[in-house]
């Protein structure tokens, strides 16, 4: 395969791939700053659906126990999604999280239905 189909089906991928900022939660209450904010990665795997890890939308420190179902749940809904975050030019493409699909803490994912972004986004 030559190289340059190579380049171009990678960067057409990685427009599925995003940038999810997690506010967290405790007791209902939102944890300000940024000891309160924890990021990572998800990435659409269908219209309008994007997967990531539970760990992602937990967001506890290694060895804390797991957020209550209603912090979790908070937390997943108060998450910023956030499309070409990789660039120091333009502001990202943002969307929201319209709800929990699926989760499983023992599987380690989230199932994710966000606000469909803008068309050509696969």
């Amino acid at each position: 395969m030559p190289v340059s189909r190579l380049v171009r089906e990678g960067l057409q991928a990685a427009r599925s791939v995003a940038r999810l900022l997690i506010r967290r939660y405790e007791n209902g209450a939102a944890v300000p700053g940024d000891t309160g904010l924890y990021w990572g990665t998800g990435w659409l795997i269908g219209d309008g659906l994007m997967l990531t890890n539970h760990h992602v939308i937990n967001a506890r420190d290694r060895g804390e126990s797991a957020a209550s179902v209603q912090d979790f749940d908070k937390q997943a809904a108060n998450t910023a999604v956030e499309f070409d975050a990789d660039s120091d030019d333009r502001a990202p493409e943002k969307a929201k999280i319209a709800k929990i699909e699926a989760a499983d803490s023992k599987l380690d994912y989230a199932l994710l239905r966000i606000e469909a972004p803008r068309p050509g986004r696969t």
